[in-house]
């Protein structure tokens, strides 16, 4: 593998921030392919080989995560792989003061009062709902491979904040905002969202002809599934949710 004499920023995308976070001053590899090793593991598509030089922020996860190393200061001096949409070329002309600093960038800062204001907005519109009204949440073809609005009504809001039973519509929405971060860290190619309504309290003994053609929905959405792809699927046993990850 060739020698990139160049130094680059390795970020993360923090979800409390809504931006990219800088964690790590290192070397990498753009010329690295799906197929290369690391520590006998593909890179995977999307992603690069690093080196960590200077870690700005030691605690901070490393997206990529071995068994080894979980946290930048674990990679110190050493190689993993990192997502290539968070690599980006350091044209720093005064690299003698670089240390560890924990400084947020414009951007983030930013996108943090946003942030702010987007809670507190949130925060007004709960406060000024009533039984009877909703909100429509729209769900992207990007997620499940067709468009459809989510309508959550004062009941799904208030038993969601309150580690209620919830709805599925709850859930539709949490996978949308799961989809947004696997698309912002270069992750969207690799999971698949199925909508917790297609399975929901299946059986294949009963003689419900609802359940069963959700059973048999189920199957046919997974019949041409191709490989290298996780499918993330809802379902509600009739007390609680369960996460099933399937790898057809």
């Amino acid at each position: 593998m060739p020698v990139d004499s160049q130094e680059y920023k390795l970020y993360i995308f923090d979800e409390v921030y809504g931006g990219q976070l800088l964690v790590v001053l290192g070397r990498a590899w753009l010329e690295s392919l799906p197929t290369d090793t690391m520590y006998g593991i593909p890179l995977g598509e999307g992603n690069v080989r690093v080196s960590i030089n200077v870690p700005k922020l030691k605690k901070a996860a490393l997206p990529i995560p071995t068994c080894e190393a979980t946290i930048v200061d674990d990679a110190v001096n050493g190689f993993v792989a990192w997502p290539k949409t968070l690599v980006e070329l350091d044209t720093s002309m005064n690299k003698a003061s670089r240390g560890p600093s924990t400084f947020l960038t414009q951007q983030l800062a930013e996108n943090k009062a946003k942030k702010r204001l987007e809670i507190k907005r949130s925060t007004l519109e709960l406060n000024s709902m009533h039984q009877g009204n909703q909100i429509e949440v729209p769900i992207p073809y990007t997620i499940m491979g067709f468009e459809m609005p989510v309508f959550l009504s004062f009941d799904d809001i208030y038993e969601f904040i309150n580690l209620q039973e919830i709805s599925a519509n709850c859930i539709l929405v949490y996978m949308r905002y799961l989809e947004e971060l696997c698309r912002i860290n270069g992750q969207a190619e690799k999971f698949v969202f199925v909508s917790p309504t297609l399975i929901s309290l299946v059986r294949i003994d009963t003689e419900d002809a609802g359940m069963r053609e959700r059973a048999n929905s189920l199957i046919s959405f997974l019949r041409d599934a191709p490989k290298g792809q996780l499918y993330l699927v809802p379902h509600n046993r009739g007390r609680h949710w369960v996460l099933g990850v399937i790898d057809p």
